[in-house]
């Protein structure tokens, strides 16, 4: 096993569950797609919030310029700052 998989069911879970273990079935081995195509989506929370419109109590909103607001006053996390992560600016 490489890496167990843990996950919260909502923004006021205290422990995570586990959901998944992930094996190698070889040896780790260096390669060109995986250094320079290989990459991960993450889905943006503005969705998840959306869904479950009860977590937005359990989220803290930061007074910087840190997430952008749409029309509405609702939050667009990461589609107003271009690709990549919604929190970069965050790092110098």
């Amino acid at each position: 096993m490489v890496f167990k998989v843990f996950a919260y069911s909502s923004p006021d879970d205290s422990a995570p569950t586990l959901v998944g273990k992930i094996y190698s079935k070889g040896p780790a081995t260096t390669s060109y797609f995986g250094d320079t195509q290989l990459m991960f989506a993450h889905n943006d929370f503005a969705d998840d919030l959306e869904i479950k419109p009860e977590w937005k109590s359990s989220v803290p909103y930061f007074s910087a310029d840190l997430f952008k607001l749409d029309e509405s006053g609702k939050p667009k996390v990461g589609s107003s700052q271009g690709s990549g992560c919604p929190l970069k600016n965050l790092v110098n």
